[in-house]
């Protein structure tokens, strides 16, 4: 089997992937507190999971070139500053968001082939490529989530002038100010006037207590008002 991190994949590295992963599912966010008396204690849940650690056993394919070939495979490793998509062929319809920050110890077996454990820090969080779809809707139109999970979607937003989107119970305001093509990222809560996300939009909009969309286990009814003249989503399904 193979993995693809940052878009390239193990084995152009030369990195061989020896048998497959464990399944990792991520721990709750919750506290306890002990009562005096009680066999109980209380818990205190979130609705969030904490980070999962994804390990690949693998073996570096050197021919006698192992120092080039684990610096080539180490700086791919380290080549991202943040979290960048990881996906496997074990899994194939989902992918994480995951980050490796090092160490890794390779072991030499002469100068042939390394082994070594790579591992990387993951968002608990398994996205569904099918939530990698957009869906254009209809305005007064539904979205059904599938999974049991709160997914955080992007919107796509275009219009002139003011209005409104609501997804289910929650709205944004969109201001007078805005014009053209919008992309809001309920998932990060900002918005941006292109698609890669580098230019800032949050001054066209205004979110109560900033509580942006969410797109809850099953039908979420999507709506649009004033300048707004089309919406379309991305969910961005996910199990744990």
């Amino acid at each position: 089997m193979s993995f693809w991190y940052n878009g390239i994949k193990s084995d152009d590295m030369h990195v061989i992937v020896e048998e497959y992963p464990k399944r990792v599912v991520a721990k709750r966010k919750m506290e306890k507190e002990s009562v005096a008396g009680s066999s109980r204690d209380i818990l205190y849940t979130q609705d969030a999971f904490e980070n999962v650690t994804q390990l690949y056993k693998v073996y570096i394919s050197a021919k006698h070139r192992l120092p080039e070939i684990t610096a080539r495979a180490v700086a791919w490793l380290m080549s991202a500053r943040d979290y960048v998509r990881l996906e496997d062929n074990y899994f194939p319809d989902v992918y994480r968001k995951a980050f490796f920050s090092g160490p890794l110890d390779i072991e030499n077996h002469f100068n042939n082939f390394g082994k070594c454990k790579i591992e990387f820090d993951c968002d608990p969080r398994r996205f569904w490529k099918s939530g990698e779809k957009r869906i254009v809707m209809t305005n007064g139109g539904a979205l059904y989530n599938p999974s049991p999970y709160v997914a955080n979607p992007l919107l796509i937003i275009s219009g002139a002038g003011a209005g409104s989107v609501t997804v289910g119970a929650r709205e944004i305001e969109i201001k007078e100010t805005f014009d053209g093509v919008m992309y809001v990222d309920c998932d990060d809560a900002n918005a941006f006037s292109d698609a890669a996300e580098t230019q800032s939009a949050n001054e066209h909009i205004h979110v109560a207590s900033d509580a942006f969309p969410q797109l809850p286990y099953g039908k979420s009814i999507i709506t649009w008002t004033g300048g707004v003249t089309g919406v379309a989503v991305v969910p961005n399904w996910w199990n744990i």
